[in-house]
């Protein structure tokens, strides 16, 4: 759970750098802010000792995030 963290943890810094250098605009960075908002939702359904949840928060978690940044992206290109 603590790799998951860190590597969560890159993945937005990397979003964040990437948007940043690639100038994309406010819709970009609100699809980034949901996204991080979504992964922190699915850091609170797995817990150390219950490992239950694990398929559906990772598949819904990564699946809706990945959707929403690219939305992001797109609405900010094409507006």
């Amino acid at each position: 759970i603590i790799v998951a963290k860190l590597l969560h943890g890159a993945a937005i810094a990397a979003l964040i750098l990437f948007g940043t250098n690639a100038g994309l605009g406010l819709p970009y960075f609100v699809g980034v802010a949901i996204g991080v908002a979504v992964i922190g939702w699915e850091h609170r359904q797995v817990k150390p000792g219950d490992l239950s949840k694990l398929n559906a928060a990772f598949f819904t978690a990564n699946g809706i995030v990945s959707i929403v940044v690219f939305l992001g992206a797109l609405v900010d290109r094409v507006i």
